[in-house]
């Protein structure tokens, strides 16, 4: 008989879903991070159309340590627009990118987020507060009405990821190759109703 059966059925029958919480434990962990777009829409403002969203932002464990640590991190929002075509790929009519550094204050302990693009500077108290304003992008602008052709069809798309190639040498090559670092959310796409 092998060495790790019991004879006892009654013990087998008790540590069989204790060992089923044990495989799975690890992946719950995982299962709880990731980044997410909850919602998005575009909408016409005078004369160009412009993008909200809504994100889910939550940091794996090995990030906020890094985050803690001093490291900054640099969070990208992708948002493109795509004309419509029948028969071959979608062709992307605008591509726009924005960037937000988060990084915490070494002296105050806060937690500071910078808009790459215009430098604009906002400061939190602690992370929950910081990772809520990351989380709503409001009014970011698309493109000119004017540049989409009249008789043709529009959508929009948007993802959020961690830019890990922003990270500090030493710690890219981990970053790389752990799924800890991999925070990325899909594509969300919707038409763009003119």
């Amino acid at each position: 008989m092998p060495c790790w059966r019991s004879t006892n059925p009654s013990f087998n029958a008790a540590c069989r879903p204790l060992i089923w919480l044990a495989l799975l434990l690890p992946w719950a962990g995982a299962a709880a991070a990731g980044f997410e777009v909850l919602e998005a829409r575009s909408y016409l403002s005078g004369d160009s159309y412009r993008l909200e969203t809504r994100l889910q932002l939550e940091f794996t464990t090995a990030v906020k340590e890094a985050l803690e640590s001093g490291v900054p991190l640099t969070i990208v929002v992708d948002a493109q627009v795509l004309r419509q075509r029948r028969f071959v790929w979608d062709e992307r009519a605008v591509s726009k990118e924005v960037r937000y550094e988060l990084k915490t204050h070494p002296l105050s302990g806060q937690y500071l987020i910078r808009d790459l693009g215009s430098g604009q500077l906002r400061t939190f108290a602690n992370l929950d507060v910081a990772i809520d304003a990351l989380s709503h992008v409001q009014q970011l602008f698309l493109v000119e009405a004017q540049k989409l052709s009249p008789g043709q069809n529009y959508s929009a798309r948007v993802r959020v990821r961690l830019d890990i190639e922003s990270l500090p040498a030493p710690l890219r090559p981990t970053a790389h190759f752990s799924e800890q670092w991999d925070l990325q959310s899909g594509w969300q796409e919707w038409p763009i109703v003119r």
